[in-house]
């Protein structure tokens, strides 16, 4: 769900502090008159390459500025994360729950300060990189919302630096080597950001700081706290969830106070729907507003950008089938009963036409697209009735834009939920092996029987989209990272729910908010293979596949195998097929599409010419690097 937030002030701001340059560079020049200061005081336990030496804050007339000298190593994958609390009564201190923030989301169970109830998380992932001098990644993270924002790329953070201005907010980042312990007061290389007050939700002038450093993915954490954790043994390497700053002596946390004349003198408001794609005439789009302060009552006035306006604070609401293939954004005018008013936008939905993705006349829908056919009957059941047999007909796949559109004519047996309709998928010719390795991420783990299996030479999947069901109402989808070893579940929701057979199940994704993927699984096929039209259809946002949206190389690459996740069987269904090749099926580790004649994968162009933006992006995984 996307959560818009705005603190609209009466009274005017004035600048308290001059002007600085949010570049990571000179970082001591630029808080030489910070009102908040913390230094490090114990050497990282992760050695040079995951310490952070200070932090420094002040305030001006619309933004918090902090600046933390540090270094982070983007050949081990590293990242910063500042822990903003605005508001006591909002958060805990214990993480929890959380599904959907970038790097917060792999570490529920940390524990902060029982006074440290963090509401967002200002983070930056650094990482080599494409460029020479390693590749950035910041988010805006909201842990109360269960949320994550892209900012977009920063590269040659060794090298030049760089800096990132978008949405009223600054990244600075030069992290060109490590520093030794006892230049804490005066390193002046690292990350500098500028947060405008309107993403802090804060209820009152004083707003909570923390910064921390862990891996890339958020799971595991060095001692390198600030305010410094004096090397207390609560706050040490490890799992994220094993730190405990509420164990540790004294505080872990700095607080600033924001520069409002009066805190009775602002709207508090926040707007939010949940969903940025959806299929016209056909998708319930859930939309709320709230406020707090000013002075109540407060009014709303929403409209949803096709000439609709409504009164309501909270409503459903579908949009009609006419409006199709367009994106459109639902805001809120909110105000109270004095002179206070702020309009919110809730960004883009994205209007899909009802049968734009239903695993339904495949064969049409991917008319010119690259395909290869069947040429092996099955040997795990030939469908005589819709449900009863396990097989792959026919494999499309084509790029168009940001997206990788894939369709698979076939059909899955009900009642036998370990079978899996997997499509592996080659995106980062520079990760992943073409040889399974052993995958216990999900539960259930749907990768872990599959470790040995062996790819052809050329074939490395980085991503797996895998599809199982059981009876006609019960339909998984899964992707997973398998360069990462881990699993990302997240269409656990159906946007249509309905039996498989009458006539389709759809699950929509909308991690990144930008009608970013969309699968389809219709199981009525009894066809031949030349004949078959119903399946599996999916668009998936490149955001998906590559971490982020950058790909290596102009060309992804395919295939698909039906096997059992809950023994080590691989069926002879593959696209491309097999011929009948005995290397192609059986116990997983025997299994060799090396050694089977011809190709078992296709390739498909994929032009991007430039990262993608991923708005809400949870996907920048790019190394669990752990020590």
């Amino acid at each position: 769900m996307k959560t818009i937030s705005l603190l609209c002030l009466a009274a005017c701001l004035t600048l308290s502090a001059a002007a600085i340059t949010i570049d990571g560079k000179n970082i001591t020049g630029d808080f030489a008159n910070a009102s908040w200061v913390t230094y490090q005081n114990v050497a990282s336990d992760w050695g040079a390459g995951s310490e952070i030496m200070a932090m420094y804050a002040m305030t001006n007339g619309t933004h918090l500025l902090v600046g933390v000298p540090c270094y982070l190593a983007n050949t081990d994958g590293r990242c910063l994360v500042l822990f903003i609390d605005g508001n006591p009564a909002t958060g805990s201190n214990v993480l929890s729950g959380i599904t959907a923030c970038e790097r917060t989301k792999n570490m529920n169970g940390m524990s902060f300060d029982p006074g440290f109830t963090p509401d967002r998380a200002v983070s930056l992932g650094v990482n080599g990189g494409a460029s020479a001098g390693s590749e950035g990644y910041p988010h805006l993270e909201s842990i109360v919302g269960n949320q994550t924002e892209y900012q977009g790329l920063m590269t040659d953070l060794t090298g030049a630096g760089a800096a990132l201005a978008t949405n009223g907010r600054s990244f600075g980042a030069f992290i060109p080597g490590p520093w030794p312990l006892d230049m804490t007061n005066t390193a002046d290389t690292g990350i500098e950001f500028a947060i405008p007050y309107t993403d802090l939700l804060n209820s009152s002038p004083t707003v909570n700081l923390m910064a921390i450093s862990a891996n890339l993915g958020g799971d595991w954490a060095p001692n390198q706290t600030l305010a410094p954790s004096g090397g207390n043994s609560n706050w040490a390497s490890g799992v994220s969830s094993a730190h405990h700053a509420d164990l540790v002596p004294g505080l872990q946390y700095i607080s600033v106070i924001i520069p409002t004349s009066d805190t009775n003198v602002y709207l508090f408001a926040t707007a939010s729907k949940n969903k940025g794609l959806a299929f016209s005439g056909s998708s319930e789009i859930e939309l709320t507003a709230s406020a707090a302060g000013g002075t109540p009552p407060y009014s709303f006035l929403w409209d949803l950008g096709n000439g609709v306006t409504t009164a309501a604070q909270n409503f459903t609401y579908v949009y009609p089938a006419a409006v199709t293939d367009a994106d459109y954004a639902a805001t809120v005018q909110v105000s109270d009963s004095g002179a206070l008013s702020t309009n919110l936008d809730t960004g883009n939905t994205h209007l899909y036409a009802a049968t734009a993705v239903d695993g339904l006349d495949i064969t049409n829908t991917f008319a010119g697209a690259t395909n290869v056919l069947q040429d092996t009957a099955s040997n795990w059941g030939v469908a005589t009735v819709p449900g009863s047999g396990n097989e792959l007909k026919r494999l499309y796949a084509r790029s168009i834009g940001e997206k990788l559109y894939i369709g698979i004519c076939g059909n899955l047996a009900t009642g036998i939920g370990e079978n899996v309709l997997g499509v592996f998928i080659d995106s980062d010719y520079a990760a992943g092996s073409n040889v399974m390795p052993l995958v216990t991420a999900g539960s259930p783990a749907k990768l872990q029987n599959l470790e040995g299996m062996t790819f052809d030479a050329g074939f490395t999947p980085d991503k797996a989209l895998l599809l199982s069901i059981n009876t006609p109402g019960d339909c998984w989808v899964d992707v997973y990272h398998i360069d990462q070893i881990s699993n990302e579940w997240y269409w656990g929701t159906k946007t249509e729910w309905m039996s498989i057979f009458a006539p389709f199940q759809r699950i929509v994704n909308d991690r990144f908010g930008t009608a970013g993927d969309v699968v389809a699984f219709n199981d009525l096929n009894t066809a031949a293979a030349a004949d078959a039209a119903t399946g599996l259809e999916t668009y998936l946002d490149y955001a998906t596949l590559n971490d982020g949206g950058l790909v290596i190389g102009d060309k992804v690459k395919l295939q698909a195998i039906i096997y059992n996740h809950a023994n080590t069987n691989v069926a002879n269904q593959s696209l491309p097929g097999i011929n009948g090749n005995a290397a192609g099926f059986g116990v997983a580790s025997n299994v060799n599409y090396e050694t089977v004649p011809g190709l078992q994968h296709i390739e498909v162009d994929a032009p991007i010419p430039e990262p993608v933006y991923a708005l809400f992006a949870a996907g920048l995984l790019l190394m669990l690097r752990r020590k």
